[in-house]
């Protein structure tokens, strides 16, 4: 039998993840802040536990967030901070597609997902997708003097819940943690907090799949300040959280 998740043992998300790539026997789980993971685990293993369309491999010893990376020339993937991967040389239409997709991606501003998915799946600023609708339903919270988000729990291919990603964050909710919406907005939670107390995603995922409410009041290290957290359910795999400063 399988060992558990990788990434939920060790309480990697995925989101924070830049590469992995092989150094000997080992796996090495290259993070967006230039932290490293070793692990036994086969390249292979770890991408089946990774969020679905987000990774792509580009050969048999390197996967690569799409989003971390920067661009692709011939067989060159080069990422965001500077590190280089040769792609697998029998399948150059690959990198074609792929560097196709990151241009056009780059042109249109579309969230990064898998291009063999077709262009109709990706988040358009302004199109009617599910995160415009989002935040266009919850706009009434927009002025609301108390800050407010929504966050979702995403999940992998297989049915892991990995990461929770804003959805819908209020001028207050800027405020308070003292970074614009658009930079909260589709980000993971950890990419927004990198050191990020794990104990509020456990009171966040509760809500989100039990569909409870949940009150936390705890020191936040992230804003130096103690919060009382209000949690509900707004709907499926949703945790919205109205937060106040004591």
């Amino acid at each position: 039998m399988r060992e558990k998740n990788y990434f939920v043992k060790h309480r990697i998300v995925p989101g924070n993840v830049a590469y992995i790539y092989r150094r000997g026997p080992k796996s090495i789980v290259h993070l967006i802040d230039g932290r490293e993971s070793e692990t036994y685990h086969p390249l292979k293993n770890l991408m089946d536990d990774l969020p679905e369309n987000r990774f792509w491999s580009i050969n048999k010893s390197v996967i690569v967030a799409i989003a971390q990376v920067e661009k692709i020339e011939k067989l060159t993937y080069t990422m965001k901070d500077g590190a280089t991967f040769l792609g697998r040389v029998r399948n150059t239409g690959e990198h074609q597609r792929n560097a196709r997709f990151l241009k056009q991606g780059e042109r249109n501003g579309w969230t990064t997902t898998d291009p063999r998915q077709g262009l109709s799946n990706l988040s358009m600023p302004g199109g009617e997708d599910g995160v415009t609708s989002m935040l266009k339903q919850f706009a009434i919270f927009d002025e609301m003097p108390i800050a407010f988000c929504i966050i979702e729990l995403v999940f992998d291919k297989n049915g892991h819940g990995l990461d929770f990603v804003f959805r819908y964050c209020n001028k207050e909710m800027a405020n308070l943690e003292g970074l614009p919406v658009e930079d909260m907005i589709n980000r993971s939670f950890y990419e927004v907090f990198r050191n990020g107390d794990p104990k509020w995603l456990l009171t966040y995922g509760d809500v989100a799949l039990n569909k409870v409410t949940r009150v936390i009041t705890a020191f936040s290290p992230e804003v130096n300040k103690e919060l009382s957290i209000y949690c509900f359910c707004p709907m499926e795999n949703y945790c919205a959280c109205a937060l106040i400063a004591r």
